[in-house]
């Protein structure tokens, strides 16, 4: 996402974090230009990462522990300005399609998919404030021409993802 990050923020500081060494070393090699790369340990937060203006976490969640969501988002929240915005992207497990391919994905293979009602009440448990959720991707490539109308849809639970989004 760093590409399209760099094309809307133009001069502003991007980074990513994530717990993957080997994912943060493929981001550097092929964006190392465009953000900074810093490594997560899973409870201590690079220095770098605080009084952020926005979060924003990419079909992450799924891959971790349902137990720790509510403390990584804390934590997340912690790190933003007051006012600041966070969002939380994630596939919707009531959209057929997108269930489908995260089954068959081998990258996956643990995943459990979260409805949004859930995330969106785990952001409220976080200390998020004004949270709120947004149905996204549903219309496949050969379908694009469709597209436009997605933003009419953002309310339906169908999309193949959704975001949630609140405030600090």
């Amino acid at each position: 996402s760093m590409p399209h990050a760099r094309k809307h923020f133009g001069k502003a500081e991007l980074m990513g974090v994530d717990v993957s060494l080997e994912s943060l070393d493929h981001a550097r090699t092929r964006h190392g230009e465009l953000a900074d790369f810093l490594p997560l340990d899973g409870s201590t937060w690079p220095t770098q990462a605080s009084a952020l203006d926005a979060a924003y976490a990419m079909c992450v969640f799924h891959h971790v522990d349902e137990s720790a969501h509510v403390r990584l988002l804390s934590d997340i929240r912690g790190r933003l300005k007051p006012g600041g915005m966070m969002m939380v992207y994630e596939h919707n497990p009531f959209n057929p399609l997108t269930v489908r391919v995260v089954n068959n994905c081998p990258f996956d293979a643990n995943a459990k998919l979260i409805r949004a009602s859930v995330m969106a009440q785990r952001c409220r448990d976080a200390g998020f404030r004004d949270v709120r959720v947004q149905y996204r991707v549903f219309f496949p490539g050969f379908l694009r021409v469709f597209r436009f109308a997605e933003r009419l849809l953002a309310w339906l639970p169908l999309g193949g993802q959704y975001y949630v989004r609140g405030f600090a």
